[in-house]
């Protein structure tokens, strides 16, 4: 269960696919964020439970959006709990900051919320 999400850039409106963010029922070991390579310019996603840190097609490092936290932020694009467990707490949150774009390079980059997946 998830969001659909879709980086838009107001610098050079580069067309982006939807992205499907969060972690399949049940599943402890998966939490899809988005990631970002600026020598591909694309955005896609990646497991940052286990970060691959490098892009697939040209092997160059990858940049995740969003960040790892112990604190739950609920004015956010996307917030994944990523611990069941109540003491040790861990979230995954795609906040709406503005964050470089992988076409235009500049930080213009925002997510908006496409809907949501099961």
């Amino acid at each position: 269960m998830g969001s659909k999400i879709r980086p838009n850039c107001m610098n050079c409106e580069a067309e982006f696919e939807v992205i499907y963010l969060g972690i399949l029922f049940n599943d402890d070991h998966n939490c899809y964020a988005p990631v970002i390579c600026d020598n591909c310019g694309t955005i896609v996603t990646d497991n940052i439970l286990e970060p691959r840190n490098t892009c697939k097609e040209c092997s160059k490092p990858l940049v995740y959006a969003g960040s790892l936290t112990t604190k739950e932020t609920f004015i956010s694009v996307f917030t994944c709990r990523l611990s069941k467990d109540l003491i040790t707490k861990r979230f995954y949150v795609l906040k709406s900051n503005l964050y470089k774009c992988p076409r235009c390079h500049t930080r213009n980059l925002s997510f908006a919320t496409e809907g949501c997946w099961s």
